[in-house]
């Protein structure tokens, strides 16, 4: 196969520099070998450097998403205005655990413009995935116990507003219907 040294040595640099970072790095050729995987990157998915190594990226799909995500994915990664690709996806690990990631794949090109080869990095969203969950199933609980709420709210409304406002008719009736007894009055205290 035909190698890129120029940008396959630029490539070999940053993902040097990137495989201690918080993310999880990847190195592949312009063929989609693995040639490095970061520890991170191995730990996310349960794997050691030899299963890895000469491998596909492929080895981690879950086959969750549809071929369109990864037409668009190879369209923007040949594309030299943008050479680079991000977004989510659903990945699956050695034991068959599935990491919800955020992906970034740049694609590093070689003198002549030719692609030298794909640096990868990937973080872990499942526990943010998690957390948004929770947080999105304890607001939609708080919106039944408010909409509950004032459901009840309003029936007990309903429930009082025909007894009430017949004690006020007749609360009224009574302010002008009875008379005034040794100057003693009732209407003030019916009003």
């Amino acid at each position: 196969p035909r190698t890129h040294s120029g940008g396959l040595g630029r490539l070999a640099f940053v993902y040097s520099s990137l495989a201690r970072s918080r993310d999880a790095a990847l190195f592949c050729d312009a063929f989609g070998t693995i040639l490095a995987a970061s520890r991170r990157w191995r730990d996310l998915y349960g794997y050691e450097s030899g299963d890895v190594l000469a491998r596909n990226p492929r080895l981690v799909s879950s086959r969750q998403h549809p071929r369109s995500t990864f037409r668009q994915l190879w369209h923007d990664l040949r594309d030299r205005q943008s050479d680079s690709w991000s977004g989510e996806l659903v990945n699956r690990r050695r034991d068959g655990d599935l990491v919800r990631v955020w992906q970034t794949i740049t694609t590093f090109r070689d003198a002549s413009g030719g692609v030298a080869g794909y640096l990868g990095l990937t973080r872990d969203m499942t526990r943010q995935a998690e957390t948004l969950e929770r947080l999105s199933q304890r607001l939609e609980s708080a919106d039944r116990g408010e909409q509950q709420e004032r459901q009840q709210l309003a029936a007990t409304t309903r429930e009082l507003r025909s007894p009430l406002l017949a004690i006020v008719g007749y609360l009224d009736l009574a302010e002008r219907s009875l008379p005034a007894e040794d100057g003693y009055s009732a209407a003030p205290h019916l009003e």
